[in-house]
């Protein structure tokens, strides 16, 4: 999909509620102003998940950031009284570090709440991306359970 409209948005968020995992992966959508108008028009919270991530494991020793980021993720999710929440600026999820699976964590925290992922990397010809075949945050998706869209400006 090269562009979205509310309507076509709107569609896609209702399908989710007939599923088990209410994740939404819109790849490109920090590159679209008009997907981000959308999301304000709705009224939909927007937590910069990098920003509050690297917040909190500040209090947290290196050795124990990578049991913490789950439960840390989860706090953001369930300490925003909405029950849909977009996340833009996941790529420290990807930081070898902490050692998550980022979809697998993700999926797992949308049973309750529905999460919209500003996805940073590419998804061509059903398989999800994130950085570079050879860089160490490298990963593929082929099989996620989870709505996808692409859009582009």
């Amino acid at each position: 999909m090269s562009q979205i409209d509310i309507s076509t948005f709107k569609n896609e968020l209702n399908e989710l509620n007939n599923r088990y995992h209410k994740l939404l992966i819109v790849c490109g959508a920090d590159r679209n102003e008009a997907f981000g108008k959308i999301i304000e028009d709705l009224n939909i919270p927007t937590v910069n998940l990098n920003l509050e991530l690297s917040r909190a494991l500040l209090e947290i020793p290196i050795s124990r950031r990578s049991r913490k980021t789950g439960e840390i993720v989860e706090r953001l999710i369930w300490d925003c009284q909405s029950d849909i929440i977009y996340f833009d600026h996941i790529e420290f999820l990807f930081n070898p570090d902490l050692r998550q699976d980022p979809v697998k964590l993700l999926m797992n925290l949308s049973r309750n709440k529905t999460l919209i992922i500003s996805w940073p990397g590419e998804y061509k010809k059903g398989v999800l991306t994130y950085a570079e075949f050879g860089h160490a945050e490298y990963r593929t998706y082929s099989q996620v359970e989870a709505g996808i869209i692409s859009i582009s400006d």
